[in-house]
């Protein structure tokens, strides 16, 4: 009986998506035929509104649901923002997403990663596959049943050009639809489909963290972390 009512309930929440899926207002003015858009895109920059579009156009509808901005507790950081997830029964992918300029050098076994302007200057910026493996890792936690489908993405948007070897799942806006599709075969099943979209909809009508209250608990963590490498050095 448990497990009828269970599926009832994840049909249910899957019927509600779909139907806020139906030309729901973007911001600007902008409308997505079919992508609802569940976190929607309050708070995202340019560049994420830009990785939004280029999803919402890319991807049918019917296949692919897109999630913006969520921020969700964890255990290891007290809350985490994760810039976008696309739910598939081809994989849930986790986009980190990235605006830099100048030259990038980076691998992906490099903890930091540089990107050098035309005037000289350099910028550090952590590797963000290592960043945006904790967005993964906290996902699995909060979705078991498919631990083992999520993929690592990260997307630069800016005029920034790789000049060391390129990393499979670290891609230009333009190559980000076609990465995806390039997982072809699915690999999770329609019941388990339909709990993730379940799941990650209820996160996301329930889970009560602010940017604001996020930042905080970012900027406790770091001093946290300071603090206890001052100790030990």
């Amino acid at each position: 009986m448990n497990i009828v009512v269970s599926l009832i309930i994840i049909l249910s929440l899957y019927l509600l998506v779909k139907s806020a899926n139906k030309n729901i207002f973007f911001t600007k003015r902008t409308i997505y035929s079919g992508h609802g858009h569940r976190c929607y895109a309050e708070n995202l920059n340019d560049s994420e509104r830009r990785v939004v579009r280029i999803l919402a156009e890319g991807l049918n509808h019917n296949e692919y649901f897109i999630y913006n901005n969520l921020i969700l507790p964890s255990s290891h950081s007290t809350s985490t923002e994760i810039d976008h997830v696309v739910v598939s029964r081809f994989g849930i992918f986790v986009i980190e997403t990235k605006d830099s300029s100048g030259w990038i050098f980076g691998s992906k076994s490099n903890e930091k990663w540089t990107a050098r302007y035309l005037t000289g200057k350099k910028f550090i910026l952590r590797n963000p596959l290592w960043q945006n493996y904790g967005h993964v890792e906290t996902l699995k936690k909060l979705m078991p049943f498919v631990e083992e489908n999520f993929i690592n993405l990260v997307v630069f948007t800016g005029s920034g050009v790789f000049k060391t070897e390129r990393i499979k799942n670290v891609v230009y806006a333009h190559e980000l639809v076609e990465n995806i599709k390039s997982y072809g075969t699915p690999v999770i099943s329609q019941q388990r489909l339909l709990m993730a979209i379940g799941k990650l909809s209820y996160l996301c009508q329930t889970v009560e963290i602010s940017p604001h209250e996020h930042i905080s608990n970012v900027m406790t963590q770091s001093k946290s972390l300071n603090a206890a490498q001052t100790t030990t050095s």
